[in-house]
Parts: C-alpha cells; structure tokens; sequence
C-alpha cells in the first residue's frame, strides 16, 4: 500500500486512524494505525530522508 505523509499526519501529530483509496476498486478503505506505528512514524518525521 502507498502512503503519503498527508493520510498519515494532521495537525503536527500522526493520526490514529487513516483512509485511502483502493486503486482497483476506487473505494474508501479506513485503518486503524497502531501505537508502535505512530512512534516510528512520529520519529521519522523529525528527521525525514525524504530523497
């Protein structure tokens, strides 16, 4: 699954839950991001390798 920074972060912190859309059927797909996922996630937006 591709994600962007904007489905996973809002109002300078990582949201708990997130959607997207399924490219082969175009529907909504939401997901819950889990607490482990938000620290890495957290700690790689203070320091991005964005290349």
């Amino acid at each position: 699954m591709k994600l962007r920074v904007v489905d996973v972060f809002a109002t300078g912190q990582v949201k708990e839950r997130a959607s997207v859309i399924q490219s082969k059927t175009s529907r909504q797909v939401r997901f819950e991001i889990t607490e482990g996922t938000r620290r890495s996630l957290a700690r790689w937006m203070a320091e991005p390798l964005l290349i």
